[in-house]
């Protein structure tokens, strides 16, 4: 009779950790989406999406009870979002899925992000940094117009400047999200350049992020974390009785 009650407790504590490891996965799920919502209104902003899993083993060759769930992977969506027009010269969206790419200290970098401008030294930049043309940076001075071709070309009262690098990566999924609307390339990454990009000047590119079906998603996470969180009460307290019937027959 022991050894039932044992292996019932053991059950119960079993189903403990697998309704929390439910609510672990939804609190996760949830921070992603509350990020999603945040930038809504960010320029070039690209969605983040998780999945689950019922692990098997973990890496240390450890096993989780049956029915645990967690969190196998978080990507990106880089579909592309609805293009908005601004008018202004230096604003630019990319048709298509190609990015522009960014000089940095720390490796190449891309983005969607097409709101450009100059620094004092006459740079095309963006937040600061280098945008790169085809021959390295693109430096335009103090130009009193600039125009920005489909095909990427920048042309100044001085004449063409130089054109910007728009590139596409074979699997988006080995990008590295940074920030700030940027991307990192890991090395190895495959990488080429577009040879015939769709520049839209004057225009941006906004979130992909849909507000809708965002605030959807949360309900129902809100939901399944509320359900999971009663049954570990209920769990928490059956098992609490359990012990203690133990220990007065034992």
């Amino acid at each position: 009779m022991g050894k039932a009650r044992r292996e019932v407790i053991s059950r119960m504590f079993s189903q403990l950790y697998v309704a929390a490891s439910g609510m672990i996965a939804r609190q996760h799920q949830l921070d992603v989406l509350a990020n999603n919502l945040a930038n809504v209104n960010t320029v070039g902003f690209k969605m983040e999406e998780v999945a689950f899993e019922e692990p098997g083993s973990s890496i240390d060759g450890s096993y989780g009870a049956k029915g645990q769930v967690r969190v196998s992977v978080r990507r990106t969506d880089f579909s592309p979002g609805e293009v908005a027009f601004t008018g202004e010269p230096l604003d630019l969206a990319i048709g298509g899925r190609g990015f522009l790419v960014i000089g940095d200290n720390e490796g190449m970098k891309l983005t969607r992000d097409g709101r450009l401008s100059l620094d004092k030294d006459g740079r095309l930049v963006l937040g600061g940094m280098p945008v790169m043309g085809e021959q390295g940076e693109i430096v335009l001075g103090s130009p009193a117009w600039v125009s920005i071709s489909q095909e990427g070309q920048v042309t100044t009262d001085r004449g063409v400047m130089g054109r910007l690098r728009v590139v596409k990566v074979q699997d988006t999924s080995q990008l590295e999200k940074q920030g700030n609307g940027l991307f990192r390339v890991p090395e190895g990454t495959e990488v080429q350049d577009d040879p015939d990009p769709r520049i839209m000047s004057g225009y941006v590119e906004l979130s992909n992020c849909s507000v809708i079906k965002c605030m959807v998603q949360m309900i129902e996470v809100i939901r399944s974390f509320e359900m999971q969180q009663k049954m570990v009460q209920t769990m928490d307290r059956l098992g609490e009785r359990a012990v203690q019937e133990m220990s007065r027959t034992a």
